[in-house]
């Protein structure tokens, strides 16, 4: 009997000393955690971690961290801090080899992410709780039974995200970052995410995604308001030689496709983007428009499907230059030859940022975009499409041409271009555009095409009092002579068939026209008798009028329409010098060409009517172009 209460005092002792225990550690656990956290953390992660608070709950199985911090490898840097993280596990299901993850709650937090090439400062942390690369893994059964995890209502609240792409100096802030994950499991194929944030303090992004993860199809609903595109320039400069890129970015979109594969790609919704400007080097402006809005009915490139509910473009502008090696957007195009051609005008800051970013191709959004596009393109044939309406206004075009020894330049506003409903079942579609040239000329255009071919097409072009002046530096090198003078008039009506051979009739009106003197040691120029072949060809009126059509087929790579204007108005030239009073008759209506001068040998006068009429036609000719002399 003694031994028996003995035994009991023992155990009660021991019951009494694991109960204190147990209390002692349900009371001391958190401080005692955060204690070893903060001791050991270097030991361990290799970061320097505070905590301002540690709440451990084992019969709830949850734990709460609060104003929590993890620093850079450099221990004054912070990487990641956060007011709130908790968490809650559920404890039978563990007996049953199941874990289940109530939720994970993440408030005011802050993540640093620095990216040098291919290397994050978050490397060393991934490493950690890695296996010796050459330790052998050990052998699985062949039937193991896969873990069974269940994680629910994971959310992010009120973060800030700072990316620093420290090769290509790029550096992007999410604020009011905001992430819902309802509910992932080992057994679920569906990935549901939604978020929502701020594009450094201004652009706002809100977004679903719904991802399966079996076949990798996925449905991304997106919306952007007024998202500021210059922060992600930088990445462009890889591949363009620019100053700047602005713009402003508004989408509503919902795209379908699989990772999988890369054509299967179906888009719906609308874009904008306003405010947009592009400048060279020398921060010269090259396009810039102020609302570009597209709405897409619906986009499969799987099933050649492209179809647009509206395009408009308002308000924009538009600089081409063309140089003896491209155009100036050629030059844009970072390359050996374009770098070392605008050396000169790129800062030293540029070029070093230019050799910095040599090696961030394999990381640059845009090149992988770009490369995708190409990929996705290579075998595409757009055979259905369709756009209710497409609209650009207010449109001006500064164009110069550098190939000719001096600047050729015209400038075109007010253009307007407008097209009736386009389908690819269509028989026609049509469009018109109007525009003004030089501040005077008028250009209006009507075309009528096959949607199946556009080469295959109708269009009328007429041309109003443009002054000829402005083709001075065409007229310099190729004829080498310049006009004072004259405005130009054009009526051109075309035809092109289904066999795409070209039938236009042409008719050309000069007002007034006048030429200067012939230029000399200009070896471009063609051995044409420009000032006299004009003077035969003004009317009383001192205009040039006539009617040239053009044919050809357009399949013959060595068909050239405008050699072969040139060509007829070379050859007109030619046969009014070669026969000059052809050309008097035909400018006086006399069926008869005035190619001779009857007289008898011993006439002594000009008597007769038909002599008299030649005479006063002859003198009333010379007196309306004095450029001319008769020579006995």
């Amino acid at each position: 009997m003694y031994l028996l209460k003995k035994i009991i005092k023992y155990i009660s002792y021991v019951l009494l000393f694991l109960i204190t225990t147990l209390v002692v550690i349900l009371i001391f656990i958190s401080p005692i955690s955060k204690w070893a956290i903060e001791k050991y953390d270097k030991k361990y992660v290799g970061r320097e971690i505070t905590i301002g608070k540690l709440n451990i709950n084992l019969f709830k199985g949850s734990i709460a961290f609060y104003d929590l911090s993890v620093y850079e490898t450099d221990d004054k840097t912070k990487f990641f801090s956060a007011t709130e993280l908790e968490t809650q596990l559920a404890l039978l299901p563990l007996l049953k080899e199941k874990y289940k993850i109530k939720y994970i709650h993440l408030s005011n937090f802050y993540l640093s992410i620095k990216q040098k090439g291919s290397n994050f400062n978050f490397d060393d942390l991934l490493k950690l709780g890695q296996s010796d690369p050459n330790q052998k893994p050990e052998a699985k059964p062949l039937e193991a039974k896969p873990t069974e995890w269940f994680l629910n209502n994971v959310t992010f609240k009120n973060g800030i995200i700072l990316y620093n792409d420290q090769l290509v100096g790029s550096k992007i802030a999410l604020s009011k970052l905001n992430v819902l994950l309802p509910a992932f499991a080992y057994n679920i194929n569906d990935l549901k995410v939604s978020t929502d944030f701020l594009v450094n303090k201004s652009g706002q992004v809100a977004s679903k995604l719904n991802l399966n993860l079996s076949n990798l199809n996925y449905i991304l609903d997106t919306k952007i308001t007024a998202l500021d595109v210059q922060p992600f320039y930088v990445y462009l400069k890889e591949i363009l030689l620019a100053k700047q890129l602005k713009g402003i970015i508004n989408t509503n979109m919902r795209v379908k496709g699989s990772f999988a594969d890369a054509a299967d790609l179906a888009i719906k919704g609308n874009l904008n983007l306003n405010s947009f400007l592009l400048t060279d080097v020398l921060n010269d402006d090259l396009a810039l428009f102020k609302d570009l809005q597209v709405s897409i009915d619906s986009i499969n490139l799987k099933k050649n499907i492209f179809n647009l509910n509206t395009v408009t473009l308002k308000d924009a502008y538009l600089k081409v230059e063309l140089y003896d090696n491209g155009t100036n957007f050629n030059r844009l195009m970072k390359s050996d030859s374009t770098q070392a051609a605008v050396s000169t005008t790129i800062s030293l800051a540029d070029s070093t940022s230019s050799k910095a970013t040599s090696g961030a191709s394999s990381t640059n959004i845009f090149i992988i975009i770009a490369d995708y596009v190409k990929m996705v393109a290579k075998d595409y044939i757009l055979n259905s499409y369709s756009a209710d309406k497409v609209e650009l206004s207010n449109l001006k075009v500064d164009y110069s041409d550098f190939t000719l020894g001096e600047q050729f330049y015209t400038s075109i506003d007010s253009l307007n271009i407008n097209s009736s409903r386009i389908n690819s079942e269509n028989e026609r579609i049509t469009a018109n555009l109007t525009t003004r040239l030089n501040n005077k000329g008028r250009l209006n255009v009507d075309i009528s095409a096959n949607p199946k071919d556009f080469l295959e097409m109708d269009f009328k072009t007429e041309l109003k009092k443009l002054p000829i002046t402005t083709f001075n530096p065409y007229v310099k090198y190729y004829l080498a002579n310049t006009f004072k003078k004259g405005d130009l008039n054009v009526l051109i009506s075309t035809s092109i068939n289904s066999n795409h051979q070209l039938d236009s009739k042409n008719a050309l009106l000069i007002e007034k026209i006048k030429c200067g003197k012939k230029i000399k040691g200009i070896k471009t120029a063609a051995n044409v008798p420009l000032k006299l072949g004009i003077a035969l060809l003004r009317d009383p009126k001192g205009n040039i009028d006539f009617k040239f059509p053009v044919k050809g087929n357009l399949n013959d790579p060595k068909y050239r329409i405008g050699k072969i204007v040139l060509k007829i108005f070379e050859n007109l030239l030619i046969k009014a010098v070669t026969a000059p009073l052809n050309a008097v008759g035909a400018l006086f209506s006399k069926k008869e060409p005035a190619s001779d001068f009857e007289f008898e040998y011993l006439q002594t006068d000009f008597s007769t009517r038909i002599q008299r009429r030649v005479l006063e036609t002859t003198a009333n000719y010379l007196a309306e172009k004095p450029e001319l002399t008769i020579q006995f």
